[in-house]
Formats: structure tokens, sequence, C-alpha cells
């Protein structure tokens, strides 16, 4: 009986599946040096940038939201 509470009581984290990211040429999108994600939130109208996709990993499986993602290709770009 103790065996079965087990597997009822474990829970199992999922990570959020990440949508597809579009690449963006666009320098006015992205205000920040250094931070080359961006996401727009569609459910609170919100943009948040990021400096790498981990970072955006973890907002996402946090918080759920229905959303856009942009990565900067711009020729301005230097990864440090």
């Amino acid at each position: 009986m103790s065996f079965l509470f087990l597997l009822m009581t474990r829970t199992k984290t999922v990570k959020y599946a990440l949508p597809r990211i579009l690449k963006s040429r666009k320098r006015d999108l992205f205000p920040h040096n250094t931070f080359w994600y961006r996401l727009e939130n569609l459910d609170e109208k919100r943009t948040c940038w990021f400096l790498c996709e981990e970072h955006m990993q973890k907002y996402l499986d946090r918080y759920k939201p229905n959303c856009k993602l942009y990565c900067y290709t711009g020729k301005d770009r230097k990864d440090d």
C-alpha cells in the first residue's frame, strides 16, 4: 500500500516546448547590445529580452506564456 502511495505522489517536471524561434535583422527590436533573444508575451502584452536560450527556457517553464520568439541575426552581433 505504501508503494502505491509513492507512485501517486511522485511528480514529474515537464519542460515547456520551445516554440520556433524566428530570425530577425531589425535592430530596433533589440535595443540592448547583448540581449539577442526577444520574447513577446501575447497574453500580457509584455516584451522580454534574454542573453541565451537557457534563460528563455527558464521563463517559458515558469510562466508558460502564449508568445512569439525572435533571435537577432544582424551583422553587428558580437558573441562574447
